[in-house]
């Protein structure tokens, strides 16, 4: 739990601070407005969280659009296009920290496996994301994007590094 709750966190705040830096319009926003952070960091988390796929096992044979699925069968769950989704979210493809539903996505999963670490995990986005807006309002980006790496993994997407740079120390 302690590694599975500390890659996933750190992969989120990855995740949304190099979301911020490919919209500097967003980034600028919640540097002017940092009161919004703990909404800030739903939206993130639904627009490019770090889990992408959640896997499960089917408790009982059904039918889901068509397909048919027996119980014990292992399905993979597409928890960053529901994310995505545009009939659930409008625009799913901007990232808009004004977004009024962010926090209905996915990115923690969903009842009885709902994220037993999501309160602190939004906690550490939160002071993580916070800090670093506060501290580098003009963060930006040290290489060209396209030269950011991510890792091999299949159910997440993270990045290896981001390097940046900014004008101030705050």
């Amino acid at each position: 739990m302690l590694f599975g709750g500390h890659e996933t966190t750190t992969n989120l705040i990855a995740n949304g601070t190099r979301s911020l830096l490919d919209h500097p319009d967003q980034q600028a926003w919640l540097v002017d407005h940092p009161e919004t952070i703990g909404h800030t960091v739903e939206e993130l988390h639904r627009y490019d969280g770090p889990t992408k796929v959640m896997v499960r096992i089917a408790a009982q044979d059904h039918e889901r659009h068509g397909v048919h699925i027996r119980a014990g069968q292992t399905v993979f769950l597409g928890v960053g296009s529901a994310n995505r989704d545009p009939q659930r979210f409008s625009d799913p493809e901007s990232l808009d920290l004004t977004r009024t539903d962010a926090m209905q996505h996915l990115g923690f999963g969903y009842g009885l496996h709902f994220c037993l670490g999501a309160p602190l995990a939004r906690l550490e986005g939160q002071i993580a994301i916070g800090m670093l807006m506060q501290r580098f309002p003009d963060l930006r980006y040290a290489v060209d994007p396209s030269d950011i790496r991510y890792s091999g993994a299949i159910l997440g997407r993270s990045p290896i590094s981001i390097p940046v740079t900014s004008d101030h120390v705050g």
